[in-house]
């Protein structure tokens, strides 16, 4: 494992959890937390007819799907909103925050 830490590997899945654990901490390598949200992303699902969001925008900003058709899937990207908007302020995956973000309210 420290072979491919040190070539420049960016991720690593395996069932040793603990040994992996051990192995980044002593190279000093932070890992992944399941609870430690992205800063600047938001993501959206596909469902048939269109896009919902699956991780809301950080604050004052909108997540912004693109649903793409030939590949049955949805593409997320911030944009600015109104800040004096309650949902721009505090942001969530309802379809009032996705309609900040002017995408494809369609999955809604």
């Amino acid at each position: 494992m420290k072979d491919y830490i040190n070539r420049g590997v960016q991720g690593t899945i395996t069932n040793r959890i603990a040994l992996a654990k051990r192995v980044a901490v002593s190279m000093g390598v932070s890992m992944a937390n399941v609870s430690t949200p992205p800063v600047d992303k938001c993501d959206c699902d596909c469902h048939k007819g269109g896009c919902t969001i699956s991780w809301p925008a950080p604050s004052k900003k909108a997540c912004k799907c693109r649903y793409k058709d030939l590949m049955w899937t949805c593409e997320a990207s911030l944009v600015d909103c109104d800040v004096s908007l309650p949902k721009c302020l505090n942001p969530d995956a309802s379809k009032e925050a996705y309609q900040l973000g002017q995408g494809d309210c369609d999955g809604y």
